[in-house]
């Protein structure tokens, strides 16, 4: 008797009958023929393999497709002599794609994609899991090589890894000095150092003023907050140090009117701005002198309480010396 007979089955023996697989995976080939002194498989694609006995083997597919298997049995010593038969099994292309490799900016977050799947997961080179979706941003500290897992609706994997190189960050610092005359905005100092191995750096100012090099001196021509920056680049990668810098005049009053009905400008107020210089951290001493330079009035922390109350309207002299920002001479008015 002679009678062919194959069955397909995965390479652990537990799925007899497979008909579809990915490309990639390996599949077993079982002979269950009764009868047969020679067997010859026909796998579709060009391959033949001849064997002698029963014993089951494995092949791996190289391109996807449906190909058709056929196992031959022969046995010239039966009244049959050669016996067929054939299946069917498809191979599928994975269609999970993971990105190219990237290029990113230490501890500045890239955007990490892969597509074509149904479930997905991101793991680093320690096996954390990082993310379990298609697409998400990743923080690197260092170049590393994250492995991302793509499952897709016909049950194929693609394990692919996307190689992160790191550009290394720039240490940056800088400080801000400012430099008052007795009228008029500050001159601004900026003093910086950018350590790393940077292509540029410049200073930004915060008001549409960029000067290269590490170190500069702007004067404003507004008041204002402005960002301050100073900015190293090295690769495609920018770097910065930022701090919020006040700038506001120094006004020393030409002229008070103490005891007038309206209330305003009673006291010899020495303004930053709005506020008083103790807002910048500057301590106040004033002196008020007649012509002749005799000292009427001294305070060592001056609180813009004085109105000169005790004296009569006329010119007279101030010595105004704010710590840290100015010293300043000049005359005013009592107004009465």
């Amino acid at each position: 008797m002679l009678r062919a007979a194959l069955q397909t089955n995965s390479v652990r023996l537990d799925q007899p009958g497979i008909n579809q697989l990915c490309l990639g995976d390996t599949l077993a080939l079982q002979n269950f023929s009764i009868g047969g002194r020679l067997f010859e498989w026909r796998l579709g694609d060009a391959t033949k393999v001849t064997r002698i006995d029963t014993s089951f083997f494995t092949y791996r597919y190289r391109f996807p497709g449906t190909y058709r298997i056929t196992l031959v049995a022969v046995d010239q010593g039966t009244c049959k002599g050669v016996d067929s038969v054939s299946t069917f099994v498809r191979v599928l292309a994975p269609v999970g794609e993971a990105q190219s490799d990237a290029l990113a900016c230490a501890r500045q977050p890239i955007q990490l994609s892969a597509s074509g799947g149904i479930r997905y997961q991101w793991q680093n080179e320690g096996g954390n899991v990082l993310s379990t979706q298609p697409s998400f941003m990743f923080l690197p500290s260092r170049s590393e090589a994250l492995r991302v897992t793509i499952f897709d609706r016909n049950g194929c994997v693609v394990v692919d890894t996307v190689n992160i190189d790191v550009t290394p960050a720039l240490s940056i610092r800088f400080t801000i000095e400012e430099e008052f005359g007795c009228f008029g905005l500050p001159t601004v100092t900026v003093t910086g150092d950018v350590q790393g191995t940077p292509d540029n750096s410049w200073v930004d100012f915060g008001d549409g003023t960029r000067v290269p090099g590490s170190s500069a001196t702007h004067r404003y021509q507004a008041e204002g907050a402005f960002v301050v920056k100073l900015i190293g680049q090295t690769a495609d990668c920018l770097y910065d140090s930022a701090a919020v810098r006040p700038i506001r005049d120094i006004k020393v009053p030409n002229v008070i009117t103490p005891g007038t009905v309206d209330g305003q400008n009673d006291f010899f107020q020495v303004k930053w701005g709005d506020e008083m210089p103790a807002a910048r951290g500057s301590r106040v001493e004033l002196k008020i002198l007649n012509r002749w330079g005799i000292t009427l009035y001294a305070s060592d922390d001056y609180q813009n309480d004085w109105s000169g109350a005790d004296l009569t309207a006329g010119v007279y002299y101030y010595d105004v010396n704010v710590v840290d920002a100015i010293k300043c001479r000049g005359w005013f008015q009592i107004v009465r």
